[in-house]
């Protein structure tokens, strides 16, 4: 498939993939605290600061009604944002992002949205920029736009995957590997320490701990 050319279209949407068990780390990481608040709080207002919305992928509705309270305990105003459940339970992030996408794209957004994990505390904005200035040239029947091979998020996914990811999770093929290379995903590598530490995640103690220890 050839790639088109046009004009790029400024992000309006965000995903926060907040639906995972957390079994490395041993507790939920989207509550960790970081920089005086949990992490879930710090990723939203700091989406919302470049004026998306966010939709958070909870997972269940028991872990959503829980965000819904620590989120408004951080004074942000959860009105403004939605939150989801899987349509496909327990089918790990693959689910998440299908279930966040379909409501982005129900309530009428059909283009990319940015999407990062819950234990990502390092948001880049420049590189989400730098994601968004390539997105007038993005394949013509869906694309992904990631940082590396092996990194799935800090990235953009258009709505159009939502079928791909359906028919993923229907033949219970839940690898985010499968779903990139039937989206011909496209690699914009990271420039710069501060785009690189974006891609870290805090997904066991030992890797929160050497965060923390990193921002004294």
């Amino acid at each position: 498939m050839e790639s088109r050319r046009g004009a790029a279209s400024p992000l309006t949407e965000a995903i926060v993939l907040a639906g995972g068990r957390s079994t490395r780390m041993g507790q939920d990481k989207a509550l960790l605290p970081v920089d005086g608040r949990p992490l879930l709080a710090k990723l939203s207002l700091e989406l919302q600061a470049l004026g998306m919305q966010v939709t958070i992928a909870a997972g269940s509705e028991e872990r959503a009604d829980a965000y819904r309270e620590v989120l408004a305990a951080s004074g942000i105003e959860i009105g403004q944002m939605r939150f989801v459940t899987d349509q496909y339970p327990d089918c790990g992030p693959m689910a998440g992002l299908h279930a966040a996408l379909t409501a982005i794209s129900q309530s009428g957004c059909h283009d990319y949205v940015f999407v990062i994990a819950c234990d990502m505390p390092s948001l880049s904005t420049g590189y989400a920029a730098r994601l968004a200035s390539q997105t007038g040239f993005a394949n013509a029947q869906g694309a992904a736009f990631i940082g590396a091979s092996s990194q799935p998020f800090h990235a953009l996914y258009h709505t159009r995957a939502i079928p791909i990811l359906a028919a993923l999770l229907s033949t219970e093929r839940y690898r985010m590997m499968d779903l990139l290379e039937q989206l011909q995903s496209i690699i914009i590598e990271p420039q710069g320490a501060s785009e690189e530490a974006a891609f870290m995640n805090v997904n066991t103690p030992g890797a929160y701990r050497y965060y923390l220890a990193r921002e004294l």
